[in-house]
């Protein structure tokens, strides 16, 4: 539970931590804020097959970097720890979906991007379409590492910090 993740992950020192929303113990986005806390840079992507936008956005809002479903493909699952590790933020389609429709409501307009490089509005467009840091890094012929630097500048400029926030930005300002 949290509690036992409280008290045994500060020692451990992990990059990367899956947790279930849902826990026994304690409301999941207190532990991820508690963790955040605890062990300064790592990165928690929640491993739940809990899909209710309270829980989503809990977990979000809390500082979780990733969420995905336990019905993933169990090879999407192992891809996301280094991708979260290297700048990523791995989502569920459906959890992608969901955010991109919170921010639906946003007022944002097209002078949000206007902060982007042309290289790095590129690759957000990739990122867009769905395509993966591996694939955008054969589209363009730079290296996986190049593009995950272009994502956390892309999040830095635009004040977001998931890849389904970025998008969601993108779409709101009609450059799509």
């Amino acid at each position: 539970g949290g509690q036992a993740a409280l008290r045994e992950l500060p020692q451990a020192l992990p990059q990367v931590v899956l947790l279930e929303i849902r826990l026994t113990d304690m409301p999941g986005a207190e532990c991820i804020r508690r963790l955040r806390a605890q062990v300064p840079g790592v990165q928690i992507v929640v491993l739940s097959s809990t899909l209710e936008s309270r829980f989503v956005f809990e977990a979000m809002t809390a500082g979780a970097t990733g969420y995905l479903l336990k019905e993933s493909a169990p090879g999407r699952i192992l891809e996301a720890i280094p991708e979260v590790v290297n700048g990523g933020s791995p989502v569920a389609p459906a959890v992608a979906r969901m955010l991109v429709e919170r921010f639906h409501d946003d007022a944002l307009t097209p002078a949000d991007l206007d902060g982007l490089s042309e290289r790095e509005e590129e690759v957000l467009r990739l990122v867009a379409q769905g395509f993966r840091a591996k694939e955008i890094a054969v589209d363009l012929k730079i290296s996986v590492y190049t593009v995950q630097t272009h994502v956390r500048n892309i999040y830095e400029k635009l004040e977001v910090r998931s890849s389904a926030e970025a998008v969601a930005r993108y779409f709101r300002s009609g450059r799509m």
